[in-house]
């Protein structure tokens, strides 16, 4: 709901989309200007700013892209790493819908980015699924 609201703040003052669209213009501009490529949208489909629209998309290599190229930016040791919580002994956020794990951030000690994004499993349950997931990243630490 913030990252929906701060964004048609942004469409409001600055006149450059209407309150509609917003989430469209303005979010797919600023992930082009950040990763400063001509493909930077490939994997990525933005419906709205909050993120929990069943229409919006994001590919985990998509997403790789972002929290890697962050890092080169003057906020991203004090503010947005500090933001992330530590689960697992890393800095990394996590998603969970029904059959669907979601886990991405940084083993910044190796210089490591990741992101997993893992649906459908239908044999095991999310507490092993997500031990899976953290041994294979315990291998990365």
């Amino acid at each position: 709901m913030y990252g929906e609201v701060f964004v048609k703040t942004i469409a409001h003052r600055t006149g450059k989309s209407s309150l509609l669209d917003a989430p469209l213009k303005i979010l797919s501009s600023y992930v082009h200007t950040l990763l400063d490529i001509e493909n930077s949208l490939d994997g990525i489909a933005i419906t709205d700013g909050s993120g929990l629209s069943r229409s919006n998309r994001l590919s985990t290599y998509a997403l790789a892209r972002i929290l890697f190229t962050v890092q080169k930016q003057p906020w991203f040791d004090n503010a947005y790493y500090e933001a992330f919580p530590t689960i697992n002994g890393l800095r990394m956020k996590s998603g969970t819908l029904m059959n669907t794990i979601a886990y991405a951030g940084y083993i910044k000690e190796h210089s490591f980015v990741f992101s997993f994004m893992i649906n459908n499993y239908h044999d095991e349950t999310a507490p092993n699924m997500r031990k899976k997931i953290w041994n294979m990243l315990d291998a990365l630490k």
